[in-house]
């Protein structure tokens, strides 16, 4: 129990932290835009910004994570994600005026960041991990 209050108190003060360097730099935390999502915490234990609680959620809007794991169905959607985009782009691909150097970095600022949105968050395991090199194998070609 110490170390679920230890963390609730650390969790705390990061977003003390946060608020006040980010007001520092002119910042401002939007409350309504506010979420936090916790893992084997205590859900009835708030977190609070100036006084409001901040709203907890049990799924990540910008990338499928969810309290119970949830990465893999998100390491399954990026590829097509990624995909429009390479395909959104064909003329460059087709293009011959254009190097290989400059496709190729387009190809990473674009398909790729697309591609690795949010995969700090991720789990990976060889099936996931095979997923993407065939993707990238499939563009390159």
């Amino acid at each position: 129990m110490a170390l679920v209050a230890s963390r609730i108190v650390d969790m705390q003060a990061k977003v003390g932290n946060l608020n006040i360097n980010g007001k520092w730099t002119g910042m401002k935390i939007n409350l309504r835009k506010t979420v936090i999502m916790k893992w084997n915490v205590n859900p009835g234990i708030k977190i609070q910004l100036e006084g409001s609680d901040i709203e907890e959620v049990e799924k990540s809007v910008y990338a499928t994570v969810t309290t119970t794991g949830g990465e893999g169905q998100d390491i399954s959607v990026r590829p097509g994600k990624a995909q429009t985009v390479f395909c959104n782009l064909k003329d460059i691909w087709r293009n011959s005026q254009l190097s290989i150097n400059t496709k190729f970095r387009i190809f990473r600022s674009s398909v790729l960041a697309v591609l690795l949105y949010g995969c700090e968050t991720w789990r990976m395991v060889k099936s996931d991990e095979l997923k993407l090199n065939v993707f990238l194998h499939k563009c390159l070609r």
